[in-house]
Parts: structure tokens; C-alpha cells; sequence
């Protein structure tokens, strides 16, 4: 499996990201990061074995699960 985005590239959140109840200290729905936030891909694997998931590491030391759907790179073109 080749993976669109590789382990230590930047990236930029291309839409506000909600809890969906799993991150602690926010309400369900909330927002947790804004659309335009960057960050760097330290990890990607699997929800419900279907599901890829990229982890991507914020200032502050905060990791979002994100799909890729929800990511664009900052370190290459993209091509759609």
C-alpha cells in the first residue's frame, strides 16, 4: 500500500475538524482545529481495519487523526 502522504511531510488541514467524542476536554462537535492549521505527519494506520488515518502533529504538541481527504501537502504538488 502506497500512501499519499509520507511520515514527516508537512501538510495543511483543508477543513475545520469536529470532535467526534473521542478527544477529552471538548465538547462533541466542537471544533478542534481550524481549517489552515499545519502540521507534520508522524504516523498512519487504521480505523475499523478499513479506514486510513494519518496522525498529524500540531504546534503545541497535539495530534489530530486525519483522513486524507481532510490533508494537503505543503512539501509536494498535488495532482487531483
Amino acid at each position: 500500500m502506497l500512501y499519499k502522504y509520507d511520515l514527516d511531510e508537512r501538510v495543511v488541514i483543508t477543513k475545520d475538524l469536529r470532535n467526534d467524542g473521542t478527544v477529552p476536554n471538548y465538547e462533541r462537535g466542537e471544533i478542534i482545529v481550524k481549517k489552515g492549521t499545519e502540521g507534520v505527519v508522524v504516523d498512519h494506520g487504521y480505523f475499523l481495519q478499513d479506514i486510513l488515518i494519518y496522525s498529524v502533529y500540531l504546534s503545541g504538541g497535539f495530534i489530530v487523526g486525519c483522513m486524507e481527504r481532510e490533508l494537503q501537502s505543503l512539501d509536494k504538488e498535488e495532482t487531483v
